[in-house]
């Protein structure tokens, strides 16, 4: 995972846990406050109605006392004077009218007995509790009525609901929390660690051939800073190791080449005889080595100046001439497949990839140059063949795979590194695919336009 995406996704997962710790206790500070709210406009609805109750109690005894105008009022109120449960009974449900509270309904309790109102659960005097009453969640209150005890209820539906509402609040604030989170955290990370990717894109901008630090901008942050000087240090010292390597290889490969070709021309000159001649191909192959080292000791990619337009129908002819078996050669060259480049160099490449093919094979070696987007050299043989987990290990110079190793075939591991070398050299590429049977190589070169 990128360091981004790791620092996003942290942040996102420390702003979802905040929001939701947030949102839950913010809910539970509300859920709360309402509950206390209720359970204190409950309480204080039944002290009022309490206060009523007994007011009522106390006009209909002094009305009794009193002249009434109409005779059935007075014997009404007379009756009531003389029943004191039926005076309750008239008292609560005249004042119970003016609470304005949902599905509210009232009882009087005299020594844990119901004497007036509806059948509600007593409840010691000052508290509230949640009840089920007849299948209905009902918040119930305790208040005192004189001796007496007075129990309002009203309805709890809307507190269920928000309960569910709480929930649901919460799972939504999460998700938000999450995908708000996790986004503005994105944006953030990126621009935090833009230094960190720019010094990322300076480093792959680095040349393979570079001797220095110098495309390494200094950085503003001090850490950044540190690492910046790190990596530079060690593009410096390899750039050192790498002028030395390409100093070492070239001058020694100078050094061989002028003895061997002195000692190849003074052959030349002698009588031939089996033993001359078996000494000047040793020579000619210690002069092919020695070339093929210096091509290898060079970093850069060629001059323009070293460029120069090669058909490479030319430089198959020549490489043709020059194989050590071409009756097992069968080649296909399209005409005007033309590149820019060192035409002695690209022979080197397809001589190269013709002996190769035919060291590690017994049949014919297909050869094809074909002009498509780029130039296209295939050397086809039927030989072994290379696996697929070392076919980028083997244009390494100087590998040389097990089996390879095993066996009798003599080489010095660096015929396809060559080869890799000498295509790269001309911004190419070269490369193994698959074939069921043998090895096909395969050498991208681009094409030559004219402006």
């Amino acid at each position: 995972m990128k360091l981004v995406a790791r620092v996003a996704l942290a942040s996102a997962m420390a702003a979802a846990l905040g929001g939701t710790i947030s949102a839950f206790s913010a809910g539970l500070t509300a859920k709360g406050l309402i509950a206390k709210q209720e359970k204190s406009s409950l309480q204080h609805a039944a002290s009022e109605l309490a206060e009523e109750v007994l007011d009522e109690l106390d006009e209909t005894e002094d009305d009794a006392d009193e002249d009434a105008e109409e005779a059935a009022e007075l014997a009404a109120l007379q009756a009531l004077a003389s029943n004191p449960s039926k005076r309750l009974d008239w008292a609560l449900a005249h004042e119970l009218e003016d609470v304005e509270l949902p599905g509210v309904r009232a009882a009087i309790f005299e020594h844990g007995v119901r004497v007036a109102g509806d059948a509600l659960p007593a409840p010691a005097p000052g508290d509230c509790q949640i009840e089920d009453v007849a299948g209905t969640p009902m918040r119930v209150c305790a208040v005192p009525l004189g001796g007496k005890l007075l129990v309002l209820a009203a309805r709890a539906d809307a507190e269920q609901a928000r309960k569910t509402l709480f929930s649901a609040a919460l799972w939504i604030g999460l998700a938000c929390g999450a995908l708000l989170g996790g986004a503005s955290s994105y944006a953030l990370s990126r621009w935090a660690l833009r230094p960190l990717t720019t010094l990322r894109d300076q480093v792959r901008a680095i040349p393979i051939d570079a001797s220095d630090s110098k495309a390494l901008a200094p950085a503003q942050q001090p850490e950044l800073e540190e690492l910046r000087a790190s990596i530079a240090s060690l593009v410096d010292r390899l750039g050192a190791a790498l002028r030395q390597a390409q100093s070492f290889a070239s001058e020694a490969a100078h050094e061989l080449r002028t003895p061997l070709t002195t000692l190849g021309g003074e052959l030349e000159l002698m009588e031939q005889g089996p033993e001359l001649g078996r000494v000047r191909v040793q020579v000619q192959q210690l002069t092919d080595l020695v070339q093929r080292l210096l091509v290898l000791a060079q970093a850069n990619r060629l001059p323009d100046e070293q460029r120069e337009v090669v058909d490479l129908s030319d430089v198959a002819s020549e490489a043709l001439a020059l194989v050590s078996v071409p009756t097992r050669v069968h080649a296909q060259v399209q005409d005007d497949v033309i590149v820019r480049g060192d035409q002695a160099l690209l022979r080197t490449l397809l001589l190269n990839a013709l002996e190769n093919a035919l060291k590690f094979s017994q049949g014919p070696v297909a050869l094809r140059i074909a002009r498509a987007e780029e130039a296209q050299i295939e050397v086809d043989d039927d030989g072994p063949g290379i696996p697929a987990e070392e076919r980028e290990r083997v244009f390494q110079p100087f590998y040389r795979s097990p089996s390879v190793r095993a066996g009798a075939t003599r080489g010095h591991g660096i015929g396809l590194s060559l080869i890799a070398r000498v295509a790269w050299v001309h911004g190419g590429r070269a490369k193994f695919v698959d074939r069921p049977r043998g090895a096909a190589l395969r050498v991208y070169l681009p094409l030559w336009r004219q402006a």
